[in-house]
């Protein structure tokens, strides 16, 4: 029975331009690593000599899919940068896979099938990516114990606060998310498609208007 403050579970918190990954009760993730995945040819990752990867139930088994920043960059023959999240932003769980296996498994070496999770989700409600999401978990790494959060009540909660207005703005979009009393007032979000990726852009873009002048 998994209750009360006394439980050891690890934080996966899936973002759009990162995936952060610790234990609960620290201060920072342990594991960040980008939304993006590296996919190329078998025969070219077994060229680069990369390490076997760990599936879900312990098997090592060879893959063509390439994860981490370090390993990303590395320049490859025929590698294509995907990112976890399709055009429409629904997450991509065959992808999903090697960053958990990445994240869980390699990095902080937990025993997933003995440590409950808590997974973090947007301020605005996805019924069907939360049942989707939690019947991969269960079926596919027959975890013990699972929870889903929304992001601005952890929020408000690491600043010893139950209610507050919440203002987050990160790589894809920026939204304002009133909480009260550990819940967040759906139906009061205001979202906006500006984030950090736009902002990046706008001053690449007068950076080299202002070269070329």
């Amino acid at each position: 029975m998994y209750c009360g403050d006394d439980v050891s579970s690890v934080v996966f918190d899936i973002g759009s331009y990162n995936v952060r990954s610790g234990y609960s009760g620290e201060d920072c993730p342990r594991s960040i690593l980008p939304s993006m995945v590296g996919i190329c040819p078998s025969e070219e990752k077994a060229a680069a000599g990369e390490d076997q990867i760990m599936s879900g139930d312990g098997a090592s088994e060879k893959s063509n899919v390439i994860v981490g920043s370090c390993r990303i960059a590395h320049r490859r023959d025929n590698m294509e940068i995907k990112s976890i999240f399709d055009e429409n932003g629904v997450l991509q769980f065959e992808l999903l896979d090697e960053i958990i296996n990445e994240s869980l498994i390699k990095n902080l070496k937990v025993n997933i099938q003995e440590t409950p999770l808590l997974f973090t989700e947007p301020a605005i409600h996805n019924k069907d990516l939360r049942m989707k999401l939690t019947e991969y978990m269960f079926e596919k790494y027959k975890i013990p114990a699972l929870f889903l959060v929304k992001d601005p009540v952890l929020t408000a909660f690491s600043c010893g606060k139950s209610s507050a207005l919440i203002l987050d703005s990160g790589h894809k979009q920026t939204v304002a998310t009133p909480v009260n009393d550990g819940y967040a007032l759906l139906k009061c979000i205001i979202k906006h498609d500006i984030g950090g990726e736009m902002i990046t852009k706008d001053l690449f873009k007068a950076i080299t208007e202002k070269k070329k002048m």
